[in-house]
């Protein structure tokens, strides 16, 4: 742990730089709790301390606790541009930290977007939470609400054609090989077929991938997903063939006996172990140019989830795409508006009915 300074009471008065919310803390309160830190690395100490305990108390993902070390890093210098205000006057200013992040990339012309805004705040309440809880300091994010949001777009789904388009685009390329060629193929078939996230498919282990499971079905392991919520999807028959066939060409680029992969599904040309998060993209840039269809990674996964809500349900769609909650699910139901647009033009009681 760090030390703890001595309680004293404070001989200054509040700076302008920091918000009401820093200002109102009651002296038991400042002294007790907030006096605890007086420099910056005292309080590098304590997260140290934090990150520590969300790995091996909390279970929090090493997603999650990278993005609390580098939003500390944003916090923390914050902290440091107030050189003329005390740190306990400052430390729970989360109004101010906000503001800052706010005019400073204004000032660069390059304002802070409202999702990135709110993930800060998400990405900084658990070390204060971890505060309260075990130091006693007033959790200023109980009074400070999340930045806004924008408004929620509908998931942008790639119709039926276009993801023929983009699958033909991958197999019938002129790649250098045959194992990039199924290896491309094989990526958009986790996206189509399964519904994979980028994350997820960068993840994913060879060992994840059983296409003979139970009575021939086979099944995708999604280890350690979204939320921390693994989840087993099943194989679609196409999306079988097309695996099977890259796992053969991937066994013969990279024999076990003699140059074995590594433990990664998608592997590298050079090395056997997984692709980088640049190959992926490069990979899939590659598709879009010449398929001609304006696709992203994440829009064929919404394409996935699109067909399996129509064909299937919502409770289906919610389980094979990972959703935490069902609502999330729901908003795929208005993807197919156009859908119902399109047939409402076929209603008449005027023209005779085509059969």
């Amino acid at each position: 742990m760090f030390p703890h300074p001595t309680s004293r009471p404070s001989t200054r008065q509040p700076s302008s730089g920091a918000s009401a919310e820093a200002r109102t803390l009651t002296p038991e309160v400042t002294e007790t709790a907030v006096f605890r830190f007086q420099t910056l690395e005292e309080l590098d100490i304590r997260f140290a301390d934090f990150l520590d305990r969300a790995q091996f108390v909390l279970g929090h993902s090493a997603d999650s606790r990278r993005g609390y070390k580098g939003t500390y890093g944003n916090f923390r210098h914050f902290l440091r541009s107030l050189q003329d205000v005390p740190l306990p006057e400052k430390l729970c200013d989360i109004e101010g930290w906000l503001a800052w992040n706010r005019r400073r990339t204004a000032a660069a012309n390059k304002p802070l977007s409202k999702v990135t805004l709110n993930t800060y705040y998400r990405q900084l309440r658990p070390f204060f939470h971890d505060l309260e809880y075990r130091d006693g300091i007033p959790n200023p994010f109980l009074s400070v609400p999340p930045p806004d949001l924008p408004r929620v777009k509908l998931p942008h789904a790639r119709s039926f054609e276009e993801c023929q388009r983009i699958l033909a685009t991958a197999e019938h390329l002129d790649w250098p090989n045959a194992f990039e060629r199924w290896r491309a193929v094989a990526i958009v078939g986790l996206f189509i077929y399964a519904g994979l996230r980028k994350r997820e498919v960068l993840r994913l282990r060879f060992g994840d991938v059983n296409l003979i499971g139970t009575k021939g079905v086979g099944t995708i392991l999604i280890d350690d997903g979204k939320g921390d919520t693994d989840r087993v999807v099943t194989v679609a028959p196409e999306l079988k063939m097309i695996l099977a066939r890259y796992s053969v060409e991937r066994g013969r680029k990279f024999p076990r006996e003699s140059d074995p992969a590594g433990p990664a599904f998608v592997t590298s040309t050079q090395t056997g172990q997984g692709i980088s998060e640049s190959t992926l993209r490069r990979i899939v840039k590659t598709i879009r140019r010449a398929s001609g269809v304006p696709f992203s990674m994440h829009s064929l996964r919404h394409s996935f989830v699109t067909r399996v809500v129509t064909e299937s349900g919502i409770g289906v769609a919610q389980r094979l795409a990972g959703h935490r909650k069902i609502t999330t699910t729901a908003l795929y139901l208005s993807v197919t508006d156009e859908d119902l647009r399109r047939e409402i033009q076929k209603v008449s009681f005027r023209r005779p009915h085509r059969t």
